[in-house]
């Protein structure tokens, strides 16, 4: 190995700022999902094939950002192609390192790659392969034991402890640029920067002279502020410490050094020797110098290294809470924001801009009172506030103006009778301000003020077979609005008369009366009968009725009825009237209609069946079947009485008494006041034998 002998400078010095090697840096983000680059072997400046590439995660959680702890495995491992490219799939978000070896016969090359930024897609770019040097140097404090301090490359898990004369050496370190710090629980923390590594060569950087100082108390400050806050917006950090010995009016200030790629901070502070507790406050500044963002914390003699806990840096920016609005015309406008700020801030001056004219009104109250203009807009309106650290927030909101007309209802179309009394319900919705004044025009006459939408109207008795009635309704603004309804004048339901509802022994020849209150116009009558409650059957279903009574039926004896009438005409029609019943009286039954055999028929089968009609009012039927011979006098065959419609008999054999094979049926019809008129038919019986009857 060359020998490489640097002369430098040593001094005690805060935190180092970076690491790097020979590298495209943290790459560049790619559409493609995976975390990729190439290797080159440096030593030919060709792409290094079958290199082995390990992929580790990067832990903040040592007292110093950039002195990571590192996973004893490694997350995943590849080999790069014939092309020197290997790629990383499935890899979370995190941030971490990349480590890689190259063997080839007997040199083994590295490559290093750290602090990797890892959200999604990513490309390293080139990276270069080199034969490992070494950083070599001698730890030297005056009259203080030497050994066990330890030396590192911050970001990497390159190491070494100090021996008993405070040599170190860090071996097998890939190529390229690096800081190194020294730490030890008796001295001052130190960092060198810009350490140079050249391949298969050996870095000497002297002698390193610590200092020591026990009476400053020293502890380590280190702490990651929340990534997901804007943090980007952070320069500079440094450290606060008030408390015993230290006035809060002159407090001593530490800088803190900053690690954008961490998002973390690092430094060390120092207390009295004599007290007991201290206030420590980090405080973050932006690029222009003001403080953004702040965390106080509290320590005392036996607090060691200082940890701050994760906080958003930007929250000592006062944030102005307040939201668009929508009004109506003249409508007055309370905008009143709310300030949220850290305990410490306080906020010395407050103005408005409305219309967003870059002409600020100071005010010493938040809220402010607006008018509405008389024309719908969009008002921008700003509120600006300066902190006592020169912190500038402005919040921009939105006033809409709009007309906001009333929105009106009238009701629903409806059908009124004449003569009738309606009553009119309208509303009008206001989403701000309020109606002052209701109007009603009925049928054209003209708009009447009312006391709200609601009134009343009586239907007259006319001709005028509909009336447009139109609510208006007007706000505070002026703005007016209208609906309309259509009320059509019906026909008015008609009013049973004869026979009362319920009424007994009622004629079978009974007249139904009705009347329906018209006083004008032409209407006609829909008439329905029915033994059944629900009309589900129908006796009438007359729809042609032009006067208001009827007789066109005879009803059976001793049953129930039930009817209703509707009236209509070529405009409209009214409701059904009321359902109502009766009963009739008992009458004589009808008659029954013979249906076979009737006049003239032959029977030619054994049997003979006669049937009728269903007589109306008939509780049962008396049959007799006469037959006829030579001399003409009757003979009985059948002689019965029956509830049924039919009757089936043996034909009878002829014989001399019944001689000619003429019938003579008969049926009439019986209930409890007597029978009806008998009807009869005569059929023939031809095809039976004549039979003589024997000598006496």
């Amino acid at each position: 190995m060359n020998l490489i002998i640097r002369a430098i400078t040593c001094c005690s010095v805060f935190f180092f700022i970076t690491c790097s090697s020979p590298s495209s840096g943290n790459g560049s983000d790619v559409g493609n999902p995976g975390l990729c680059g190439h290797l080159e072997d440096g030593r030919y400046s060709k792409a290094a094939y079958g290199a082995t590439v390990r992929l580790y995660t990067e832990n903040f959680d040592h007292k110093h950002v950039i002195l990571t702890s590192h996973s004893s495995l490694a997350v995943d491992s590849v080999q790069t192609d014939k092309n020197g490219y290997y790629i990383f799939d499935d890899v979370a978000e995190g941030i971490y390192y990349i480590q890689a070896e190259y063997i080839d016969n007997n040199d083994t090359l590295f490559m290093h790659h750290s602090s990797i930024i890892y959200s999604g897609s990513k490309d390293l770019g080139w990276d270069t392969l080199w034969l490992p040097g070494s950083i070599r140097g001698k730890i030297s404090v005056s009259g203080e034991d030497v050994m066990g301090i330890t030396c590192y490359i911050p970001g990497t898990s390159y190491i070494s402890i100090t021996d008993s004369l405070g040599s170190f050496n860090i071996t097998s370190v890939p190529a390229g640029s690096y800081s190194l710090s020294f730490t030890s629980s008796r001295f001052n923390d130190s960092t060198l920067y810009n350490i140079k590594v050249y391949p298969d060569s050996e870095t000497y950087i002297g002698i390193i002279t610590l200092s020591i100082d026990r009476s400053k108390n020293e502890h380590d400050v280190w702490g990651i502020f929340d990534t997901s806050s804007d943090y980007h917006k952070v320069r500079r950090i440094e450290a606060r410490i008030t408390g015993d010995n230290i006035p809060v009016d002159s407090p001593r200030v530490y800088s803190l050094d900053w690690h954008p790629s961490a998002a973390g901070y690092s430094g060390f502070i120092y207390v009295p020797t004599k007290g007991t507790f201290w206030d420590v406050s980090v405080w973050v500044y932006d690029s222009i110098g003001h403080r953004i963002g702040a965390y106080t914390t509290t320590i005392n003699t036996s607090t060691g290294d200082i940890q701050i806990p994760t906080f958003d840096p930007c929250n000592g920016i006062p944030v102005i809470d307040l939201h668009d609005t929508t009004v109506s015309l003249y409508d007055s406008i309370m905008l009143k924001p709310n300030i949220s700020k850290l305990g410490d801030d306080s906020i010395i001056n407050m103005a408005w801009d409305i219309g967003n004219t870059d002409n600020y009104t100071p005010t010493t109250a938040k809220d402010t009172l607006l008018i509405a203009s008389a024309n719908s807009m969009e008002l921008p309106c700003v509120f600006r506030v300066i902190d006592n650290f020169g912190n500038t927030v402005m919040r921009t909101v939105f006033v809409n103006v709009i007309k906001d007309p009333p929105v009106v209802f009238a009701g629903y179309d409806t059908i009124v009778a004449r003569n009738s009394s309606v009553d009119l319900r309208g509303r009008a919705d206001q989403q701000f301000g309020s109606i002052v004044k209701w109007e009603w025009n009925i049928g054209s006459s003209g708009f009447k003020t009312t006391s709200s939408g609601n009134t009343t109207i009586t239907v007259p008795d006319s001709f005028i077979t509909a009336y447009t009635c139109i609510l208006r309704a007007t706000d505070d603004d002026g703005n007016s609005a209208v609906d309309t309804i259509i009320l059509t004048v019906g026909i008015p339901t008609p009013q049973l008369i004869s026979p009362a509802n319920g009424d007994t022994g009622v004629s079978v020849t009974t007249h139904l009366i009705w009347n329906n209150n018209m006083s004008s116009g032409s209407v006609q009558y829909h008439l329905q009968i029915s033994g059944v409650s629900d009309f589900s059957s129908m006796i009438t279903n007359d729809s042609q009725i032009t006067s208001a009574d009827w007789n066109n039926y005879t009803f059976g004896g001793d049953s129930t009825y039930y009817w209703r009438v509707m009236a209509y005409n070529n405009k409209s029609k009214s409701n059904w009237s009321q359902v109502w019943s009766f009963a009739t009286k008992m009458v004589l039954p009808e008659k029954p209609v013979p249906i076979s055999p009737i006049y003239g028929d032959t029977i030619y089968s054994p049997t003979c069946t006669l049937t009728w009609a269903q007589s109306r009012g008939a509780a049962s039927f008396h049959v007799l079947v006469l037959g006829y011979c030579d001399t003409g006098s009757p003979h009985v065959v059948v002689d019965s009485v029956l509830t049924s419609t039919s009757l089936i008999f043996t034909t009878p054999v002829i014989t001399e008494i019944f001689y000619s094979g003429w019938c003579n049926w008969k049926v009439n019809a019986i209930n409890a006041l007597g029978a009806s008129d008998t009807v009869s038919q005569m059929f023939s019986l031809p095809g039976l034998t004549h039979i003589k009857l024997p000598d006496k």
